[in-house]
């Protein structure tokens, strides 16, 4: 009987640890909205990533392909910048659309 306990205690510490680790990992949705303080774009969509980590570095990366696929955006994207906001609505991080070294 106490060797049935140990296996069941055993079997149910692994379903558990099992659920834990899909609840503490699972993908988290980050929206990442354009504003000016008066206007706004707002990301409907979002995106799942892994952590809020990974959302700050897709919103870096998303920043320097604008840069790169126009290098005359600056003049347009002034006061502007781009926010990471979680499911909540909390805004996580905002990032310039123009870096104010540039100017």
């Amino acid at each position: 009987m106490y060797q049935l306990q140990q296996f069941i205690d055993r079997r149910l510490s692994l379903v558990f640890k099992r659920q834990l680790h899909r609840y503490w990992f699972l993908p988290v949705r980050y929206f990442f909205n354009l504003t000016n303080g008066q206007e706004a774009i707002r990301d409907e969509e979002g995106m799942e990533v892994s952590n809020v980590q990974a959302a700050l570095a897709s919103a870096l990366e998303a920043i320097e392909e604008l840069r790169a696929a126009d290098p005359s955006y600056s003049e347009d994207w002034r006061g502007w910048h781009l926010e990471v906001v979680d499911a909540s609505g909390r805004i996580v991080q905002r990032f310039p659309l123009v870096d104010s070294v540039q100017h």
